[in-house]
């Protein structure tokens, strides 16, 4: 995804940092300017606060003359932002219980597709609460925010974190309906498509054979994927 990112916008370089992590990096003043211009106007998040800090350093040191356009207060399913969003922080899972889950078990089995976001309360980098745009989205995904407080080894102080789980018929049809819409770009479109397959098994009494093909399913989704295809990059945004 980053050599296409990297192709489409003719800047930055690509860096290898350890096993399964790389990083796309600009740096060029004249392309960081260029990039800040395509994004300016699009954000929904505290992080709006790093971008105008940037925008500050460049108009001071480059003379660059750039505007701070205030958030986007638009529509949610209106634009891409969302799903590039949910690129960086959703979650898709397949869950299987009872005899779906286990043949030692003989409690009659359920399959539940769902999607959840996490985020901490505050922006780490800002400090700024993310519970209005959380709110939103949960707003937008018919859904209610839950509160959790938890240990985290960042934080000197219990962490809290704010998520959200979408996970009925309803909640489904909002969610294929918008990245129908405006898809994916990361490897997170292969889990979407898992969930989407997924969705096919809800509701019904399965038999041998859909209960091994929802298992299937559900073990090569996220950490436990071993194959990536990357064809969906073909309808990259332009």
């Amino acid at each position: 995804m980053y050599e296409k990112l990297q192709k489409t916008l003719n800047t930055g370089v690509i860096y290898s940092e350890k096993k399964g992590v790389c990083r796309y990096s600009v740096t060029n003043a004249d392309e960081v300017i260029k990039l800040i211009n395509l994004v300016n106007g699009k954000f929904r998040t505290p992080k709006i606060l790093a971008l105008y800090k940037a925008i500050d350093n460049l108009n001071m040191w480059r003379n660059a003359n750039i505007v701070k356009l205030p958030l986007d207060t638009s529509s949610i399913d209106s634009n891409a932002w969302l799903a590039g969003f949910m690129d960086a922080d959703g979650h898709f899972s397949i869950k299987l219980t009872g005899e779906y889950g286990s043949d030692d078990n003989v409690t009659r089995g359920r399959v539940q597709c769902v999607f959840s976001i996490n985020q901490s309360e505050l922006n780490r980098v800002t400090r700024e609460s993310n519970v209005p745009f959380m709110t939103q989205l949960a707003k937008f995904f018919q859904v209610n925010l839950n509160y959790k407080v938890g240990n985290s080894p960042s934080f000197k102080e219990p962490a809290k974190t704010i998520v959200f789980f979408a996970q009925s018929d309803r909640k489904h049809h909002i969610i294929t309906t918008y990245l129908t819409k405006f898809p994916l770009m990361s490897s997170k479109y292969l889990n979407y498509l898992s969930f989407f397959e997924g969705l096919s098994f809800l509701g019904k009494r399965l038999t041998r054979e859909e209960i091994l093909k929802i298992r299937a399913i559900k073990s090569s989704m996220n950490n436990s994927r071993a194959y990536y295809n990357w064809d969906h990059l073909n309808n990259f945004y332009s």
